[in-house]
């Protein structure tokens, strides 16, 4: 990902084609077998550099919580897992709805690992920011895949496919 200090990046939703849930797992997560297609629907966001390792969150949505944001939580175990002593407000313009299955927090959380993996230079490859990704949520891996998919296990097991292209209302 090439990307600058305060410039834009798209975080896609997505949805889920098909889904069979095969069985719930003792820790809330489900195995299951789907289709994910990214939309043409995003969140904003833009990092900026901090002179100290703070991590903060700037937005003006009302439902973001900064304890608990997903974006925010994907900077901090990024910077523990490299020791990056770098810091970052990352500011969110929220467009994908608050619980709506589009996938809006992990996609977030997708776009902060590989906004910062690039910005703070940690040179970590892909499949290490998935894994980092599923600590924080099943379809973190998926967005950082960055294309269609059908997904395994919890969701982590990724084969690219093709899509017919759609039109959604």
């Amino acid at each position: 990902m090439n990307i600058a200090w305060g410039e834009s990046c798209l975080a896609p939703a997505k949805i889920n084609e098909l889904l069979h849930v095969i069985v719930r797992l003792d820790n809330g997560f489900h195995q299951l077998q789907t289709v994910f297609r990214l939309i043409d629907f995003h969140d904003v966001l833009r990092f900026y550099p901090r002179k100290d390792n703070q991590i903060r969150l700037i937005s003006e949505h009302d439902g973001i919580d900064a304890k608990n944001d997903l974006a925010t939580t994907a900077a901090r175990l990024l910077q523990q897992y490299t020791g990056s002593n770098q810091g970052v407000d990352i500011e969110i313009e929220k467009h994908i709805p608050l619980g709506s299955g589009l996938g809006g927090g992990s996609s977030n959380a997708a776009t902060t690992l590989m906004a910062l993996n690039a910005l703070w230079e940690t040179s970590l490859d892909l499949k290490t920011l998935q894994a980092l990704g599923l600590q924080i949520g099943a379809d973190v891996p998926f967005f950082i895949f960055g294309q269609e998919a059908f997904a395994e296990g919890i969701g982590e097991h990724l084969t690219p496919v093709s899509l017919p292209e759609r039109l959604y209302l």
